[in-house]
């Protein structure tokens, strides 16, 4: 089979097949991987790509002959072969493994069938090794540049924290920990790759739904997290449309956001997203327009909806705490007066099959499991510091050691820009 063709989306096809390969052993052989036979999960993988590759995905080919692949084609086409019902392989392997995570960090059991019976099975000890390496080769050669690792939020679902960081022997700088970061502020020139590095350990539980006395968000808090617009939130005429069709005269708050999260699990598909196609100035057009969401733009678009019908929301980014396999995740939270700010995660869309099991889709409704979160903009932002990405980049990910690698690429010249291992240890 040669090349796909030049159509539109064929610029985004350069990443080498043993990388997608990585990929999908990630997400669909991990255990296998971890416990078993990892090249065995890796034939797996291969044979996967090729029934993908026959039912039509596309892929270029280099003046080697090598094949190259866009990862967000792959991701998002095994999603859609899978609602489609032309592959099974996204409902037996990469739902199951999603699941898999989620039985880990509580109770273990013989099958998926059904999430856990609880979410929050009380205080669980954790070591988190978290790291990320910057590419400074494009940095000017003199002057200063700040770089940024995120660090944990202490609150009521995470504490006695203890940072251990030792500075990099031989880079010239100061270095600062302040609420959800440490930040490096190094004198350029600078070696070529730099890596910021802590070992974390702490105390953590899940969040889930805690009734109590009414109480009020108060009038500073409500201003800050109904604003019209804040990064990827964006309350639009078209969303605040969108929110007034949905709410057909309810009222109340908990069952306006259950109506909001009910439209986007029922008639959108949770997947990959190529930043760069998306207009700043209204970014969640392009996930109206596509009926599509990552986690980021999900919980953006459900936050919005909440904005526009006057609910508090606000985006949360961190690391769900599942052993051995973990990344950057964002969810989001929303102030209702009977349980304060409550935790919803577009992710149930994944476990639940599309939506389409009632228990998997109700998962993260409400209530979480142990995570490690690192953002609540706009008030705690860590921000990308001074090195940042390119308008088109490619995030790859990969199984390291005890923990999991991902990389953003620069679509332009294929190089690094930084990457992030992660690995979390239960202690008890």
């Amino acid at each position: 089979m040669g090349r796909s063709g030049d159509d539109a989306m064929a610029r985004y096809r350069t990443i080498a097949e043993p990388r997608i390969l990585d990929s999908l052993v990630l997400h669909a052989f991990r255990d296998e991987t971890r416990f078993g036979d990892a090249p065995a999960a890796r034939r797996r993988a291969a044979a996967v790509l090729e029934e993908l590759i026959g039912l039509g995905l596309k892929f270029d080919s280099t003046p080697t002959g090598d094949r190259v692949f866009d990862p967000v084609e792959v991701a998002n086409f095994i999603c859609r072969t899978g609602v489609a019902g032309t592959s099974d392989f996204w409902r037996t392997h990469c739902v199951v493994s999603g699941r898999a995570l989620v039985w880990e960090a509580g109770d273990s059991a013989d099958g998926f069938a059904a999430p856990p019976g609880g979410i929050d099975q009380g205080p669980g000890r954790y070591r988190v090794k978290l790291s990320r390496t910057f590419n400074m080769t494009s940095q000017a050669a003199t002057g200063r540049m700040r770089l940024r690792l995120p660090l944990p939020i202490q609150d009521a679902a995470l504490t006695d924290l203890a940072v251990a960081f030792t500075p990099p022997a031989g880079l010239a700088g100061t270095f600062h920990q302040a609420v959800g970061f440490l930040e490096a502020r190094l004198d350029l020139p600078a070696p070529a790759e730099v890596t910021l590095a802590v070992d974390l350990t702490f105390t953590a539980r899940g969040v889930g739904p805690v009734q109590g006395t009414v109480r009020q968000c108060d009038e500073a808090d409500v201003a800050l997290y109904t604003r019209p617009s804040e990064g990827l939130i964006h309350v639009s005429p078209r969303v605040t449309a969108l929110a007034r069709t949905l709410a057909d005269g309810e009222t109340d708050p908990a069952r306006l956001v259950r109506r909001f999260q009910d439209h986007l699990l029922n008639d959108f598909v949770f997947g990959s997203v190529h930043y760069d196609l998306v207009d700043p100035a209204s970014p969640l057009d392009w996930v109206l327009d596509h009926r599509a969401f990552d986690c980021q733009f999900g919980s953006a678009l459900l936050a919005s909806l909440c904005r526009a019908s006057g609910i508090p929301a606000r985006l949360v980014t961190g690391y769900p705490l599942y052993v051995g396999t973990s990344s950057f995740h964002t969810w989001l939270e929303v102030w209702l007066d009977q349980t304060g700010w409550t935790p919803f995660d577009l992710a149930a869309w994944d476990l639940s099959a599309g939506g389409l099991d009632p228990a998997w889709r109700e998962v993260f409704s409400g209530r979480v499991d142990a995570r490690m979160v690192v953002e609540r903009p706009p008030r705690l932002f860590t921000g990308p510091g001074g090195l940042r990405l390119p308008k088109a980049w490619h995030l790859l990910r990969a199984i390291e050691g005890g923990g999991t690698r991902y990389a953003f690429h620069d679509l332009a010249t294929g190089d690094l820009v930084y990457s992030e291992y992660v690995e979390v240890i239960r202690l008890d």
